[in-house]
């Protein structure tokens, strides 16, 4: 030990180390920042949505089992009876607890779940037919699908296809 100023000091092994490790640190390069003269966007191939994407919590069993009914037979013709039957409850008590958990009747939801699933089928990439489309949602016919579609998304599903691809489509009727 040796003292030094009045203090003790005790020899520390690894300081010579620690001063050549400290010295021969060097500090990054600096990244030189630089603009681009335009911003690079690259257009996505699309994106996967796993089952969480889907997931509804609501409180009502009622409410639940219908939900799970209409994402099971999206394809199926049916209408809210089929719903009705499936949840076990009177028609008001399922339309009352729909509007409490969701905000929208059973049928509102039955058009949303089908209109989603053929917003989808649009985007898909060769293009199917538009009556394929129908049927894949449930729809009776096609007439019945443009009719609820334009009714629900202010255009036709022509036109919404057109505007996912970027085409511009000329309007012939009113």
């Amino acid at each position: 030990m040796s003292r030094l100023l009045g203090y003790e000091t005790r020899p520390r092994p690894f300081a010579a180390a620690a001063t050549i490790v400290a010295r021969t640190r060097t500090t990054p390069p600096r990244i030189r920042q630089t603009a681009l003269a335009f911003p690079v966007l690259i257009q996505p191939l699309g994106f996967v949505q796993d089952r969480s994407t889907h997931a509804v919590i609501v409180d009502s069993v009622c409410v639940a089992r219908a939900i799970e009914y209409v994402r099971h037979h999206l394809s199926e013709v049916f209408g809210v009876e089929a719903v009705l039957h499936a949840s076990g409850v009177p028609r008001r008590s399922l339309e009352l607890a729909f509007k409490r958990a969701l905000g929208c009747t059973p049928y509102q939801f039955i058009i949303r779940a089908r209109l989603a699933r053929a917003r989808e089928l649009l985007a898909l990439k060769p293009p199917r037919k538009l009556s394929e489309i129908a049927y894949a949602c449930g729809f009776a016919d096609l007439r019945r699908f443009r009719l609820v579609f334009r009714r629900e998304l202010g255009m036709t599903p022509a036109q919404h296809r057109a505007a996912l691809s970027g085409d511009r489509i000329t309007q012939l009727g009113p």
